[in-house]
């Protein structure tokens, strides 16, 4: 056996170790203590996952499962390693569309999760990344998981700047798991913080524009979705503090009101019609009096 197949079965031995471990005070202890930057594991259980990827995938959901169990206890000392090292976006990408979604580590979800930003990711969020992100939401269980997944798909979304282009409204409308990717986008909506709810309306804003461009009448929500959407609009609008997400708000109903979906339905019309008469009148920003003002002279309600 050569140095190289000694340092292998070594790592393994160990990630066997820290999968199996129990959270203690001495556990944590050890972990932190092998997982510091200048003794290089993080970076040699990342090369190993990558270069095992192709030759045996049990190994490879091995070492994943130590990183997601290491970076559970101790991600203090972890999530810097994870999100500094270069190859890790590749790494994750590679195993996500390469590997068969029933052999998929739901700790690759997880770590993809929190390292990602739109432009760390910018060379690999290509098609198969896309593809493999909305291929997982039929599958996905975990709250916070799948709601990252949309977090995810919308960020890539935001780079693109032009809207007929865009890849994930592209890949996601013509998806199998179109439906559930709809869906989890109303949930993320209505669960959202303030400062998560204008990133979510100007995706919105992005699709019914993207509808009205490229699917020819085809709608993006099913009615049951769409309903719930106009509800978290209608709330939102209504109730908010912030005039910025009730202008933005506004926004996204202007382009939901243009919709043949709403015009068909006219869900909640008088509902609306009775809300942006108030905004008129309120003590609201100029500029939310302005589009409410703007919607209700287009006659689109």
């Amino acid at each position: 056996m050569n140095s190289s197949e000694v340092n292998f079965e070594a790592l393994k031995d160990l990630t066997n170790a820290i999968e199996n471990s129990e959270k203690t005070s001495e556990v944590l202890s050890w972990m932190e203590e092998i997982s510091q930057p200048s003794f290089g594991l993080i970076d040699s259980l990342i090369l190993t996952f990558l270069d095992e990827m192709d030759k045996n995938l049990k190994d490879s959901n091995t070492i994943l499962r130590a990183l997601t169990k290491l970076f559970e206890f101790i991600p203090h000392v972890i999530l810097p390693q994870l999100k500094s090292n270069a190859k890790f976006p590749f790494a994750l990408t590679k195993y996500l569309t390469s590997t068969k979604l029933q052999d998929l580590e739901g700790g690759g979800f997880l770590l993809l999760v929190e390292i990602f930003s739109a432009q760390g990711f910018k060379d690999v969020a290509n098609e198969s990344f896309i593809r493999a992100l909305l291929d997982s939401l039929a599958f996905i269980q975990d709250e916070k998981i799948y709601l990252s997944i949309i977090n995810i798909l919308m960020g890539v979304s935001q780079e693109s700047p032009n809207i007929e282009n865009d890849p994930v409204l592209n890949a996601s409308s013509s998806h199998a798991n179109q439906r559930f990717f709809s869906e989890y986008i109303v949930h993320a909506l209505n669960k959202a913080t303030t400062q998560q709810i204008i990133k979510i309306l100007n995706f919105l804003i992005r699709v019914f524009a993207f509808q009205e461009i490229k699917m020819a009448g085809n709608q993006f929500f099913y009615t049951n979705d769409f309903k719930v959407l106009c509800d978290v609009i209608y709330r939102d609008v209504g109730n908010t503090n912030d005039e910025k997400t009730r202008e933005k708000g506004l926004e996204c109903l202007m382009m939901i009101l243009k919709t043949k979906q709403y015009q068909k339905e006219g869900y909640r019309k008088k509902e609306f019609a009775e809300l942006l008469e108030e905004l008129t009148q309120e003590d609201v920003s100029q500029e939310s009096k302005n589009i409410a003002q703007k919607i209700l002279n287009s006659k689109l309600i």
